[in-house]
């Protein structure tokens, strides 16, 4: 019989929509808690029983139990999204036993100073503490290992039920724990050799850096400025005319072949004609104008200034 059972047990497939049931009834009772807990509500017979049975139970930890339940109804409700469902469950176990444990005892300062203890399992003490489950975790553990013994079991569960709800790992936490303890001793050994500039009368490396604070062991911060743009292209020089522009006008073929030479743009003599190469027209020339490129008279212009640069005047 009882195989049976439990083959019909495993048989049995839940769908999302039955854990969303189980999710809002655990959001429900959660909230009913929280009203008769935290805010003092009677809650009526049903109510005022279980509040006191939670007290009796679990002592002080029962203040945690609305919160316990409305985080497992999120949970539930996020389950499909969730790699699994064990690290939860035994994480709010370690956590709500490491509770406990830790108010039985007043482990590190937990739990209210009356009524003190005298001896074990009085209920005019573990209700305002562990409850009946912290104290049985008390007395074995004291009894078993001692109070030291009992601190180190509630440290561990404690720290157990923090890692498995939260899925941070301890090399996680020491790695972020570093960066933050390197950040802040940067930031110190900056501000201290600020410190000690301003009082030897000198700039502050902040002030040189354009202001604010400058981390040195990365990159600086881009300044508040707007960027002021010059120049968008380059200025060629103007066109010269006379002996120097047919001397430039001659050139525009070697220039055109690939071969280095001072050059000039020009137009005739008089400033009205065709280009021309020596009295003649240019390679290219068509209606008065030359067949020279953009590009290329952008580079006889910049022969020509550097030419003038280097002997100066027409």
């Amino acid at each position: 019989m009882l195989t049976r059972a439990r083959e019909r047990a495993r048989g049995i497939e839940l769908e999302q929509r039955h854990f969303d049931l189980a999710a809002l009834g655990m959001l429900a009772v959660g909230a009913f808690f929280a009203f008769v807990l935290y805010f003092g509500w009677s809650g009526g017979k049903v109510g005022g029983a279980l509040a006191l049975g939670l007290r009796f139970l679990l002592g002080g930890v029962a203040y945690v139990v609305p919160i316990a339940l409305l985080a497992s109804g999120a949970i539930l409700v996020l389950r499909p999204v969730l790699p699994s469902m064990r690290p939860f469950r035994a994480g709010w176990i370690c956590l709500l036993l490491a509770l406990s444990l830790g108010l039985a005892g007043r482990m590190f300062g937990l739990g209210p100073l009356d009524p003190v203890r005298h001896g074990y399992f009085h209920a005019a003490y573990f209700r305002h503490h562990g409850g009946l489950v912290g104290e049985a975790e008390y007395w074995a553990t004291r009894t078993l290992f001692q109070d030291v013994g009992a601190h180190i079991v509630f440290v561990f569960l404690l720290l157990a039920g923090v890692l498995l709800i939260s899925g941070a790992s301890i090399a996680g936490v020491l790695r972020v724990t570093r960066t933050g303890v390197a950040a802040s001793a940067r930031r110190a050994t900056a501000s201290i050799h600020d410190l000690a500039t301003i009082v030897a009368g000198g700039e502050p490396e902040s002030d040189r850096r354009g202001g604010g604070w400058h981390d040195p062991g990365g990159e600086a911060a881009p300044p508040d400025v707007e960027p002021v743009v010059r120049a968008t292209h380059v200025e060629a020089p103007a066109l010269h005319r006379g002996r120097r522009g047919r001397a430039t006008a001659r050139a525009v073929p070697a220039l055109r072949a690939g071969r280095s030479t001072r050059v000039g743009i020009a137009r005739g003599g008089d400033g009205r004609g065709p280009d021309t190469a020596g009295g003649a027209p240019l390679p290219g020339h068509r209606g008065g104008r030359s067949g020279l490129s953009a590009a290329e008279l952008v580079a006889a212009r910049a022969v020509e200034a550097r030419r003038t640069r280097r002997w100066g005047g027409p």
